[in-house]
């Protein structure tokens, strides 16, 4: 049986948790989430009930999360680091019936608290109650993702809408490739959760749990994919850019393919990844958690590296529509910019008490991304930025991405960050928050304006500059662009 309804998944894989030194194989994994099924029947979990996983990465997350599933609730996996405040928000918020912690439940709510057993293989009742029914139309998630409004945002997807992913990729990612897989991001995100772990390890594959890599690059990369004999890595350019640069690479071969998602891939950066992981089977991937994670992936072309290029959907269909009326609904031709709209039956069912934003996304059975980009000619998606990050210098539009490539492509340059600043003749200035390598002094600023110079036409250029020690980013990996503002707004020019 499978531990979810979850069509096409009857297989179920292992689970190292390299933290603690233990492995679940797929008969012991089956056997702790049938009997944490059981335990919070008994303590009370009914199907349909809300429950916040206010813990993470190990393998008791991924039990729980099994076992909370066949009690027939649904799961709201939290950051275990985000600290009493959050975890409250998203317990009151949700309207959490429970909350299963692992030692201590760090947040007062109206949720009452469990605490996730250490062990419950051997604790199971000689006469298990039948299970639940349920119908693949119930809610199975809801995944917080910071609101741009300051109000999170609770996306909600049933069963059916993760079951139809997991099968969409089944004819896209091969299972054989997917065997021994680490998951380095945060369970509480679709790249983390869904794509990275669900996937492989419901195609009965061994999922290897690490901690994530969080502000500090994994420097011992290369050692930890020889020792596990790692054939699938999913993660975000910021890992990679720390990894590509001072982690030895591995020598085994044992890598197979990645996935760099969640934020955008330059071309120098994808090409790094490359040399650095010695195989061509690396993906440039696009999902996101509305669509249940990865919804198309593009791998190194023979002619060359195209930033930017996604590919063609996996189980999904892409439009690109003039942005000026969407509501028109006009495709536009191959070749020019618009937003992106996406149509998959993996689509949420919505934002958890937020119709109204939820109506603003959701329409005839698309979803509006909020991304632009075009189509090629051979009906590949070329993702261009992101529609609220456009910085309008006197009507020109520039896409701050393009400018971040010029920045991160000087070698004293670590990260950086392009952003729009109030100009009183332009309405708007190009500014750049520099994230310079270590060792390199104030004035190597002046080197990278004058390097901008040389690439970018002089509406592009940044003219006003903000050195960091470190870029404010999601557990996505991707950049806040209004935090960095603040921080360099608080700052003089240079």
């Amino acid at each position: 049986m499978s531990p979810a309804p979850l069509p096409g998944f009857a297989g179920l894989g292992s689970i190292l948790d390299a933290e603690l030194g233990r492995r679940l194989s797929a008969d012991e994994l089956r056997r702790e989430l049938e009997g944490r099924g059981e335990h919070y029947r008994r303590l009370g979990v009914r199907p349909g009930q809300r429950v916040v996983l206010a813990h993470g990465r190990g393998w008791r997350f991924f039990a729980d999360l099994f076992g909370l599933w066949r009690a027939g609730a649904c799961v709201i996996p939290v950051d275990p680091d985000g600290g009493p405040a959050e975890l409250s928000a998203v317990a009151d918020d949700s309207q959490a019936a429970w909350l299963v912690h692992a030692g201590r439940a760090g947040a007062a709510s109206a949720a009452a608290a469990l605490e996730s057993p250490d062990a419950l293989a051997a604790a199971r009742s000689p006469e298990r109650p039948p299970q639940p029914h349920r119908t693949p139309d119930e809610d199975a998630l809801i995944l917080y993702t910071s609101g741009t409004t300051g109000r999170p945002k609770g996306i909600v997807h049933t069963f059916a809408s993760v079951g139809a992913r997991l099968g969409a990729l089944r004819a896209f990612v091969p299972a054989g490739e997917v065997g021994r897989t680490p998951c380095v991001l945060p369970t509480q995100i679709g790249h983390g959760l869904i794509g990275n772990s669900l996937y492989p390890l419901l195609c009965g594959g061994e999922l290897v749990l690490l901690p994530p890599f969080g502000r500090s690059p994994r420097l011992d990369l290369g050692r930890v994919i020889d020792e596990h004999r790692i054939s699938f890595l999913s993660s975000v350019p910021a890992l990679w850019r720390g990894v590509s640069r001072l982690s030895a690479p591995p020598a085994l071969g044992t890598l197979r393919r990645i996935h760099c998602a969640s934020a955008p891939l330059d071309g120098a950066l994808w090409g790094d990844i490359l040399e650095w992981s010695g195989i061509r089977n690396v993906l440039n991937v696009y999902g996101m958690t509305e669509a249940a994670s990865w919804l198309s992936g593009a791998p190194a072309a023979p002619e060359g590296l195209r930033a930017g290029c996604v590919g063609k959907g996996w189980g999904a269909e892409f439009a690109v529509l003039d942005e000026k009326e969407p509501e028109a609904g006009r495709a536009l031709p191959a070749g020019e910019i618009g937003e992106v709209w996406v149509k998959t039956d993996s689509l949420m069912r919505g934002y958890h008490g937020q119709e109204a934003l939820t109506r603003g996304v959701l329409a005839r059975g698309w979803l509006r991304t909020g991304d632009l980009g075009l189509r090629e000619a051979d009906g590949s998606l070329v993702l261009t930025g992101r529609k609220d990050d456009v910085i309008n210098r006197a009507g020109l539009k520039i896409q701050p991405g393009e400018v971040e490539a010029a920045l991160r492509s000087h070698p004293d340059v670590a990260d950086a960050c392009a952003f729009a600043l109030p100009d009183p003749v332009a309405g708007q200035a190009v500014a750049a928050a520099v994230v310079l390598r270590e060792g390199r002094p104030e004035s190597a600023l002046a080197a990278v304006a004058r390097w901008c110079a040389d690439r970018l036409p002089a509406p592009k250029r940044p003219s006003r500059w903000f050195r960091l020690d470190r870029l404010p980013r999601t557990a996505q990996g991707k950049l806040r662009r209004k935090e960095a503002a603040a921080l360099c707004g608080a700052q003089p020019p240079p």
